[in-house]
């Protein structure tokens, strides 16, 4: 008898799993969502959150780009930028978009393209991708201005826009930035006692094609960690040294989860955003 008093619940059990499965509703590119995916002319799609929808056409756009996390961002993760960036637009003149890396998989959606369990997920192709992704947002959304706001590895994926792709972007607030990776990894992996380098693309060896009207804002918590604020000196140094509209800005008390949202870097965002 108890045997098929469980076997009746388990099949209760599935079926409430299949209940909520087909109620839930399906978004991004797996359900080929116009309203939370953007596809680009290669046939890459690439799934976001819009915040400000109801921005007229012309707005300035803001991408917000996520740091790494083995290829999933985290409800918990995924919820704060949300919130962070509602609040944002709600408060500015701009439209803001959360946009979801290349193979990485977010509440609102998967992106095509690849990422590493290792983050070490900024490649050419990844770049490439992002820049095409932003190009395409700021064609739909007729944006006036794109200004990223990237975190950590969206932090470095963003400064590598500006140099490798050119015109895609206007400004960025580049935060929590592993700006120059081969000290960084070497430093990171010392720190925890292993052994291993990072492919990447360095963003400090690529600041020679970033536009001289671009303007770059980097941010760095005093109580980060993970990404010190000597890998981002020595990024403002070479773009200084060509002259290039870039500031480094230290956030008091951020450390390297939270400096994407202190006080300096919104702050940051509102000027480039104006």
């Amino acid at each position: 008898m108890s045997q098929k008093i469980s076997r009746w619940c388990a099949a209760l059990f599935g079926l409430a799993l299949a209940v909520a499965a087909t109620g839930a509703r399906a978004q991004g590119c797996a359900a080929n969502d116009t309203a939370t995916s953007i596809r680009t002319p290669a046939g890459e799609c690439f799934s976001f959150a819009l915040a400000g929808a109801d921005k007229p056409a012309g707005a300035p756009l803001v991408v917000f780009l996520h740091g790494d996390g083995g290829g999933s961002v985290g409800g918990g993760y995924w919820d704060r930028i949300l919130q962070v960036v509602g609040d944002a637009a709600a408060a500015g003149p701009a439209r803001i978009v959360a946009l979801v890396r290349p193979g990485y998989r977010a509440p609102s959606g998967r992106s095509d393209g690849s990422a590493k369990s290792g983050d070490d997920d900024y490649t050419a192709d990844n770049v490439r991708r992002m820049a095409e992704a932003i190009a395409a947002l700021r064609q739909r959304f007729a944006a006036s201005r794109v200004i990223a706001w990237g975190h950590s590895g969206g932090a470095a994926t963003s400064a590598l826009i500006l140099d490798r792709h050119p015109g895609t972007l206007d400004a960025a607030v580049l935060a929590g930035c592993p700006c120059e990776i081969a000290p960084w990894r070497t430093w990171r992996q010392q720190s925890a006692g292993r052994t291993g380098v990072w492919s990447s693309l360095s963003p400090h060896d690529h600041v020679g094609n970033i536009p001289a009207g671009a303007r770059i804002r980097v941010i760095a918590g005093d109580k980060d960690d993970n990404t010190l604020t000597k890998f981002s000196e020595t990024y403002v140094a070479k773009g200084r040294a060509r002259g290039l509209d870039i500031e480094l800005v230290t956030a008091p008390g951020a450390t390297h989860g939270n400096v994407w949202r202190a006080p300096e870097a919104m702050a940051a965002l509102r000027a480039l955003v104006r």
